[in-house]
Formats: structure tokens, C-alpha cells, sequence
């Protein structure tokens, strides 16, 4: 079947093209695409009539898989909520209210128990514990461009030429003429291509989660031009012409081996996977740890990996470098990622706050700085650096990508 052969080639070319350093590291928008994918997927190929409550459960437990792994996920838990809703209001009529009810019950508590994360946040955000950095995602970090400028902007950032991308946000359109795939294309697809470009486009990561959508709505466009436009005779052409393409082979049929042979199989299979992991258990987390530690800007983590390595770094840092704060062995026990934490204080990374002396909030405990262009170069900030670097109350270790790390002697 095209529609569901051609999403695979259009995914893969766009991760190639755009995303191909993200897929081995240790970012998590490609977790996120593929929960996202697989719960989309399970909505495609479920029966529109009843889907089924086992069918409810794979696309909930994905589709929050998906929220809780990244906001992004978001996403697709809200548009599979909004179709099972749909759904059960649809078919209500052949519903029990006991059935309704454990359905409704069901999807809650996988949603409710999926995303304690984020009740915890709000929580502690309504308590002052910690605060939402919604509005300069959302605002501060484009810098006063325009909403037409920042999708203008991330089309520009993406790590290839944007015409592929854009050709198939075009081919997305023609999915608009054919049922099947109009709910979804104005349900998802345009949607997060949309949100990502008004509001996240400022790292191109943040269109991954697309893929998927725009993949499929792609395919069906495709296949609706192909209709229309009848390719088919062209098809049809290439088969007289080379009539050994078109030889259909018999299917080889396999009698199933009886139940508790196959169960016996299955169980050993298992057990035998078990103890794979366990041995290369220990390989496949220092692998994972190793890819985390690329997170951000590669070369600065090594340096500063090198030295921790070396000299050892005792007390906290001040930064705006917010990777440090999630590279592995610097996480520090506390949940807090912003303002401070065990090994840091946080500072802004956006120049749209009024900026705050780094050196203000040295303390006793304090090791150095690792701080940015904008900070380091700042002219009040810069001749107190510069003055104490002279001193020697200060040493600048090294600069690397726009960062300097400093250490209080």
C-alpha cells in the first residue's frame, strides 16, 4: 500500500537530511518521534467503528510515552485524547455505560500516572519553588522577531536545504482532498508544523516530533497527485515493457508449530534476551553515558570534562551554559534544573533579561564561572574580570565556542 509504504521513505530521507547528528546522541526528539509515530500509527490502523479497548490502552501508553519523554509529546497526547473522546462519542450508541466508563477510567489513569512529572512542577511552581520558563521559550528567546520571521528563521537553520521540507509540506496539502487523511493532516500534521515554526523554531531539533505527521500527510498527497494527475497508465506501461517485474511469486506457507511448542520458543527467547542484557548491560549504559556527555557543544565538554579530570572541581559553578547542567556527573541530587542546584547557579542566557553580575553571586562555596560572550565581554562585567584575572583572584583556565571558564584562586 503506498500511504503506508511511502511515510517510511519520507521519515527516513528527513532524518537524514536534517536531524542525521541527533539520531545516535543523546537528545531524546527521536524517542519522542518514534512514541509518537507508533501511538499514530496505532490510530491509522485501528477500526474507525470500534477501536477497541486494547487499541485505546497502545495509543495512550505511547502517546503519554511521548509527553512524559519531552513537551513536545505533547503533541501527539493531545490529539489522541481529543480522537478517542471523539471516538467513544461516536460510537456511544453501541457502548454499555460499563464499558464507557472503564474506558474513560482506563485512559486517566494511564495519563494521570504517565505525567506525575509535570503535576510535580506545577506544584512546586505554584509553591515558589520553582518557576515556568514558558514565556521566554515562547517570547524571549526569538529576540522580538516577528511570528512570520521565526518560522522564516528556523526553515533557515535547518542542517539542509529547506526545499525538501517544504515540498512536503505542499505534497500535505493535496492530502486535504481525501478523507482519510484530511482529519489528521488539519488535526496534527499542519498543527505541529505550525506551533514549531510560530514558537520552537529556534532550535531545529524541536521539528523532529513532526516528521512522522508530515510524513504520512505527504504520502497521501502524493498518492491523491498520482491519481489525478494518472500515473497509473505510466504504471501500466512499465509493466508491458518489463513483464518479469510484474511476476506475481507464490507465498510460501508456514504451518505454525503447535501452541506449546511455539510458548516453549517464545519463554527461551525471553530468558535468553534477559541474560544478553544483563551481560551487555553495563556496555550499553556507558555507551548511553558517553553519548549524553556530547550534549550541547561537544568540544567545550570535553575540555571541561578534561580538567575535572584532572585538577577535580569542588563547589559551584555560575553559568548561562545550561548543558553543563545535565551533563552526566555534573547533575548534581537536586530535581531543580533552573536558578540553582547542588553543582550550579543559573544564570540567564538571554539578553532580553536585565543581565546580573556573575562575580555578585560568588560565595564561599563557589569554584568559578563558566560564562558566555555576553556576560564575559559585558563592559561593566569585563573590567572587573579583567582587574581580577590581573590580580590573580581570578584564572581564566580556558575559552572555548564563545565560553570561558574562570576559577576563583
Amino acid at each position: 500500500n503506498t500511504v503506508f509504504i511511502l511515510p517510511i521513505f519520507f521519515f527516513s530521507a528527513l532524518s537524514l537530511l536534517y536531524s542525521l547528528p541527533y539520531i545516535d546522541s543523546g537528545y531524546v526528539d527521536f524517542a519522542v518521534a518514534f512514541f509518537s509515530m507508533v501511538a499514530f500509527h496505532a490510530i491509522l490502523r485501528s477500526n474507525p467503528d470500534e477501536p477497541g479497548y486494547s487499541n485505546y490502552i497502545v495509543i495512550l501508553l505511547f502517546a503519554t510515552a511521548a509527553a512524559i519523554t519531552k513537551q513536545a509529546g505533547f503533541i501527539i497526547l493531545v490529539f489522541s485524547v481529543i480522537w478517542l473522546i471523539w471516538r467513544i462519542i461516536k460510537n456511544r450508541k453501541t457502548l454499555t455505560p460499563g464499558k464507557a466508563t472503564a474506558k474513560i477510567l482506563s485512559c486517566m489513569f494511564i495519563v494521570l500516572l504517565g505525567l506525575y512529572w509535570y503535576i510535580i512542577k506545577l506544584v512546586d511552581i505554584a509553591m515558589g519553588r520553582d518557576f515556568s520558563s514558558l514565556k521566554f521559550l515562547f517570547v524571549d528567546i526569538h529576540h522580538d522577531a516577528s511570528l512570520i520571521q521565526r518560522f522564516v528563521n528556523g526553515l533557515e537553520n535547518l542542517r539542509a536545504s529547506p526545499v525538501f521540507f517544504l515540498v512536503l509540506m505542499v505534497l500535505s496539502l493535496f492530502s486535504l482532498f481525501i478523507r482519510r487523511s484530511r482529519w489528521f493532516t488539519l488535526g496534527i500534521t499542519l498543527p505541529s508544523i505550525i506551533i514549531w515554526g510560530l514558537f520552537f523554531s529556534y532550535d531545529d531539533r524541536n521539528i523532529i516530533v513532526s516528521f512522522p505527521f508530515l510524513a504520512y500527510s505527504a504520502s497521501y498527497g502524493t498518492a491523491y497527485l498520482l491519481r489525478i494527475l494518472k500515473l497509473d497508465k505510466l504504471k501500466e506501461y512499465f509493466v508491458s515493457k518489463f513483464p518479469r517485474f510484474s511476476i506475481r511469486r507464490k507465498v510460501v506457507k508456514i504451518r505454525l508449530w503447535p501452541g506449546r511448542v511455539l510458548f516453549l520458543l517464545v519463554f527461551l527467547a525471553i530468558l535468553a534476551s534477559t541474560f544478553l542484557v544483563g551481560a551487555y548491560r553495563g556496555t550499553i549504559k556507558h555507551q548511553q553515558i558517553e553519548k549524553q556527555k556530547t550534549i550541547g557543544i561537544m568540544e567545550l565538554n570535553k575540555q571541561v570534562y578534561a580538567y575535572k579530570e584532572k585538577n577535580g572541581i569542588k563547589g559551584k559553578i555560575i553559568t548561562d551554559y545550561y548543558w553543563i547542567t545535565v551533563l552526566p556527573g555534573f547533575e548534581g541530587s537536586s530535581l531543580k534544573i533552573f536558578l540553582e542546584n547542588d553543582n550550579f547557579v543559573i544564570l540567564s542566557n538571554s539578553d532580553s533579561y536585565e543581565l546580573v553580575d556573575p562575580i555578585t553571586l560568588a560565595e564561599e562555596n563557589t569554584f568559578g564561572f563558566l560564562i558566555s560572550d555576553m556576560y564575559y565581554y559585558h563592559p561593566p562585567f569585563k573590567i572587573e574580570f579583567d582587574s581580577r584575572i590581573r590580580s590573580g583572584e581570578l584564572t581564566l583556565i580556558f575559552s572555548n565556542s564563545g565560553y570561558h571558564f574562570i576559577r576563583i584562586d
